[in-house]
């Protein structure tokens, strides 16, 4: 299951029942849920894990696959567990695993020289130890050997290429199903079952989603048993293609709406990109802050649920890493000095994060000549609004004299009327 919030107690003994009764699954359905990471190689800040959940039942796995399944009112799309090719983190090479690796040396996955991988400082030297190419690393899922070799998997375990485990319903061994609609996708014409003495050619498909059910949002790692001494693993599957099959009876074990004690409409669940509407800035949200660098205040900052109602982030010495990049999820446009991907050595000292929900046509950045100040220009209906994110450094003015010197060249589109205005913001020290 990815993104389990790691608050849940999944070790307790009747957590499996829990689940089970909220999704009216059958008694002792579920064998285990488990973390897969052990929680004490957790990061200080991390809020969600994966996790592991086994079931006994193919059917029962064939049901959760296709409706998902709901923990704390909060729904999570399952996927099979597709077998790949063994990797080893030591040699890098394929066919076998690290604890069976007779290599003297230590690879890195990264630049192939003899090192751990998790100590490598070639960051941007790529290469790849099956395949000898330079355009990538040796774990790279774009890896040609390693493309081949899941194909010869899927050659040799058909059951490799079906979402559903082979049952008694006809659908299960279909190995594209067709794409599953949802109610922001685009219809696409239902392909017409072929009748069969199985399948009634004129019995309608229930909808994947029950009416008051909402639809699924995360994946979920699940191993189903078919009995108490057999276990079939599940992971991720492959992408789900238009074919020709006829779609499986998607009727729900126990269709169930939302529990009354926690409405769907008061989980803090910011929508999806596709649901949120594209805006047009009138009256701004801004949050300024100095984060000093820190990786922990930073990932509480876009962790905190009352931030993605603001519509700008002036950012003043953001947390940098190696790579010369900040932290920031999808819903924030980053927006850099101009020279930073020019000048990595210079420390990025300002950073100003604009929300994705504000319409891209209204507003722009101007390029500015420093490494402490970057400068935004939204415009709409109340004119021309320049934004300037600024840090001072505390031992010297230079940031403040550029500014002059900018502004005095610069002043007609900074401020293109007198009605325009200008927002100066940041840590002046």
């Amino acid at each position: 299951m990815q993104f389990l919030l790691v608050s849940y107690e999944i070790e307790r003994e009747d957590f499996p029942r829990l689940v089970e009764e909220e999704n009216h699954l059958p008694p002792n359905a579920i064998a285990s849920i488990c973390w897969i990471k052990p929680p004490q190689q957790r990061s200080k800040v991390q809020c969600t894990a994966f996790a592991l959940l086994q079931v006994r039942d193919v059917n029962t796995a064939n049901h959760i696959l296709k409706e998902g399944i709901c923990i704390d009112a909060h729904r999570y799309a399952v996927n099979k567990d597709k077998k790949e090719p063994l990797h080893c983190a030591k040699c890098q090479k394929f066919s076998h695993m690290a604890r069976n690796c007779s290599s003297p040396h230590d690879i890195c996955g990264t630049c192939s020289r003899r090192h751990w991988t998790t100590q490598c400082k070639s960051f941007h030297t790529e290469c790849c130890v099956n395949c000898k190419s330079q355009t990538h690393t040796s774990w790279s899922r774009k890896c040609p050997e390693f493309i081949h070799r899941c194909k010869a998997l899927d050659d040799a375990y058909p059951e490799n290429k079906m979402p559903f485990f082979p049952a008694d319903s006809s659908w299960t061994p279909a190995t594209h199903p067709p794409r599953p609609s949802t109610p922001h996708a685009t219809p696409h014409p239902t392909p017409t079952p072929t009748p069969s003495h199985s399948t009634a050619p004129d019995t309608p498909t229930p909808p994947l989603h029950p009416p008051n059910n909402p639809p699924l949002t995360s994946s979920l790692l699940l191993k189903p048993k078919l009995d108490s001494h057999h276990l079939i693993p599940l992971s991720h599957p492959p992408p789900p293609q238009h074919h020709q099959h006829p779609q499986p009876p998607l009727t729900p074990l126990h269709p169930r709406p939302l529990p009354t004690r926690l409405p769907a409409q008061t989980l803090n669940c910011p929508p999806l990109m596709s649901e949120r509407p594209i805006i047009n800035p009138v009256n701004l949200k801004i949050w300024q802050q100095n984060l000093n660098a820190s990786l922990v205040a930073q990932e509480s900052l876009m962790n905190s649920p009352d931030i993605i109602k603001r519509d700008l982030l002036i950012i003043q010495e953001p947390h940098i890493n190696f790579l010369h990049n900040t932290r920031a999820s999808h819903r924030w446009h980053v927006l850099y000095l101009t020279h930073h991907l020019s000048h990595p050595q210079s420390h990025s000292r300002a950073i100003t994060f604009i929300n994705t929900a504000l319409n891209t046509n209204t507003w722009r950045q101007i390029p500015f000549p420093s490494s402490n100040v970057v400068i935004v220009q939204l415009s709409g209906e109340f004119g021309t609004c320049t934004i300037l994110n600024i840090y001072n450094n505390c031992t010297h003015q230079n940031t403040l004299t550029a500014l002059d010197t900018y502004l005095d060249q610069n002043i007609a589109a900074l401020r293109p009327t007198a009605d325009d205005h200008m927002l100066w913001l940041g840590d002046f020290n």
